[in-house]
């Protein structure tokens, strides 16, 4: 086990391991919260039922630029993209079905190309849409393929409160500059963070 002193300073006393300083770091929130209202409404009373789940996560500055991987698009926010494309798909198909089953009458350019917008701007929102799912697999899968080699060197670091400094097995660095250091370690570095 790496010693606990700063590389700086060689002090003990303001010193802590990089993943013990990335916890203290990040804070999680979740509930839930339920309601009734009671309403006039249409010559009657009704009674409403609400509620909702919450869940978050805030980090400091500092676990932000210790932090061992780039955030990934969560599964939850995947699928919603898969279904927005879904909607996005059956609005193009329709809007072509109905310009192959209009009438016959003749209609003018601004007609034309009002009706071409739609299908035209489904296909283009598909294309964004389905290359930001793209993404986010390739990033995702990025990120676990390369995660084990750059938490070794993570797992390794310590922080100095008093200096500023992560020490490493090869130096001294400032939090970014360490982050860097892992996120290459990785595989990842290229990645916005």
């Amino acid at each position: 086990m790496p010693s606990m002193r700063c590389g700086n300073c060689g002090r003990d006393d303001h010193v802590q391991a990089i993943p013990a300083v990335y916890d203290e770091g990040r804070t999680s929130t979740s509930g839930s919260y339920r309601g009734v209202g009671i309403g006039y409404r249409g010559g009657g009373i009704g009674v409403s039922h609400h509620g909702g789940f919450h869940q978050s996560t805030s980090m400091t500055e500092l676990a932000a630029a210790i932090a061992p991987a780039p955030q990934t698009t969560s599964g939850e926010v995947i699928s919603a993209l898969f279904f927005v494309e879904f909607l996005v798909a059956i609005m193009a198909l329709l809007s072509l079905l109905v310009l192959k089953t209009g009438s016959s009458e003749r209609i003018s350019g601004a007609g034309i190309a009002g009706m071409l917008f739609l299908p035209l701007f489904s296909v283009a929102l598909l294309v964004f849409i389905g290359w930001q799912i793209v993404k986010a697999f390739r990033t995702r899968s990025l990120v676990r393929k390369g995660q084990p080699r750059a938490i070794l060197l993570w797992r390794a670091g310590r922080y100095c409160f008093r200096c500023g400094v992560v020490t490493a097995e090869s130096g001294l660095f400032e939090p970014l500059e360490f982050r860097q250091l892992v996120w290459n370690q990785g595989g990842y570095g290229h990645l916005p963070r």
